[in-house]
């Protein structure tokens, strides 16, 4: 984060952080956001003395797209591309996160597969095709991939909530503030009778109702995400997993995740932990791209091989002989 940036958005925030909780006991940002907003909607039903904590949400809204744009603007993830790459017609992806990152990834490499037109869960206006993955030739596929966001994305604006439609930015990191377009991590959900959010949730339970095979990667089942605990109990109560994968360094969070599908997992389910992203996208089946490098690979392993042999060694075997035993 640059200078300037820190200086408007970032240092505020420290500032009041600093002088409300004390230095050694800084909270969390669920912890925070509850607070101030149950702060000041006291203050707006019973037009009481207003307080120092006023406004201070509004930083925190203005906080959020500087934090990640400093983080992830031009960013990619090789191991959320990995997955994208893994990912068929038909399957959905529920994030809770604001970034764009996996939204990214599946432009880029769940071709034929994924539109940011439907694939939301909603209707969008403009910038539909920005985040559109290129077609690929043959029939249309059945079943599109979803990417479901119960908590918003930074990417999404303009959001008109009697129109219901919004639009797509380009640039998921441009500084306006985390309003309408997430949902903060507040104890209070009550905004999600609208829409967008309203259909974006119904649909992750319903594809949560029929799930087969579950990947939990890196949710830690806040405290004050009672919502978001509540759509994976209740939609896994009557389903029947055949794979659960839960992937988190933090073996409790990983318990807690395990905990919220315990209803879904029966005698022949299986349950894989792990710690770390990279371990499961080695689980992942090879992606087309890579049996390609990996073929390019032994070509290069097999000529290398190829001329070390001496022309006159009657004993060497085939070039191709060897590469396919490397």
């Amino acid at each position: 984060m640059d200078e300037d940036t820190y200086a408007k958005y970032a240092k505020p925030v420290i500032e009041f952080l600093r002088d409300e909780y004390g230095a050694r006991s800084l909270p969390t940002l669920e912890t925070v956001f509850t607070q101030l907003e149950g702060f000041e909607r006291f203050l707006r039903q019973f037009s009481t003395r207003r307080g120092r904590r006023t406004g201070r949400l509004g930083y925190l809204q203005d906080l959020i797209p500087a934090v990640f744009r400093s983080a992830f603007d031009g960013v990619t993830c090789v191991w959320h591309d990995r997955i994208a790459q893994a990912l068929r017609a038909g399957d959905a992806v529920v994030s809770f996160n604001y970034d764009a990152l996996i939204d990214s990834s599946v432009t880029r490499w769940a071709r034929g597969i994924w539109s940011g037109g439907g694939g939301y869960g909603f209707n969008v206006d403009k910038g539909a095709g920005t985040w559109t993955a290129p077609s690929t030739p043959g029939p249309f596929p059945k079943e599109y991939l979803r990417l479901l966001k119960p908590h918003g994305s930074l990417h999404w604006s303009n959001v008109r909530e009697g129109d219901e439609l919004l639009d797509l930015r380009a640039d998921a990191y441009a500084q306006r503030a985390a309003k309408t377009n997430v949902i903060p991590p507040t104890w209070d959900k009550t905004v999600l009778s609208k829409w967008p959010w309203k259909p974006v949730w119904e649909e992750a339970s319903r594809y949560l109702q029929r799930v087969r095979c579950l990947v939990v990667i890196g949710y830690s089942v806040p405290p004050t995400d009672l919502m978001s605990q509540a759509l994976i109990k209740s939609s896994l109560s009557d389903a029947d997993l055949r794979l659960l994968v839960v992937v988190n360094p933090d073996a409790d969070a990983r318990g807690r995740v395990i905990d919220l599908a315990r209803a879904a997992i029966k005698p022949k389910t299986r349950v894989i932990e792990l710690g770390a992203l990279h371990d499961f996208a080695l689980l992942l089946d090879e992606t087309p791209e890579e049996r390609r490098r990996r073929g390019e690979q032994l070509g290069v392993v097999g000529e290398e091989l190829g001329s070390a042999v001496p022309d006159d060694d009657a004993t060497a075997a085939p070039l191709d002989e060897s590469a396919s035993g490397v």
